[in-house]
């Protein structure tokens, strides 16, 4: 149930920003699965997290760097961008925001 408010909540946040496409709001809803590992961080995320971030590295970077350079999408969630970082980390993806730059 919370991950389902909390889908619901992103989506909501991530589809009202100016800039966001389809393909943003579909990313960003790849990653509601990592919720309960950013909430919870004495726990290792599990292939439902990691895999869909780095599916989004590999062939849509620019979808995570939107997200992630948008403060209204994570502190709509109450959620920092170092919280989610640490997710992307956790899931041994060594992408940080630096390669946003280049994107």
């Amino acid at each position: 149930m919370a991950n389902l408010m909390i889908m619901a909540v992103l989506l909501v946040a991530v589809s009202t920003a100016a800039t966001v496409t389809d393909a943003q709001a579909t990313c960003a809803a790849k990653l509601v699965s990592c919720s309960r590992y950013i909430l919870n961080t004495t726990i290792k995320p599990q292939d439902d997290c990691c895999n869909p971030i780095k599916e989004e590295v590999a062939n849509d970077l620019s979808c995570l760097c939107n997200l992630y350079k948008d403060p209204k999408v994570f502190a709509s969630l109450n959620i920092s961008t170092a919280q989610a970082l640490n997710v992307t980390r956790e899931c041994g993806v060594t992408t940080d925001l630096t390669a946003c730059n280049s994107n």
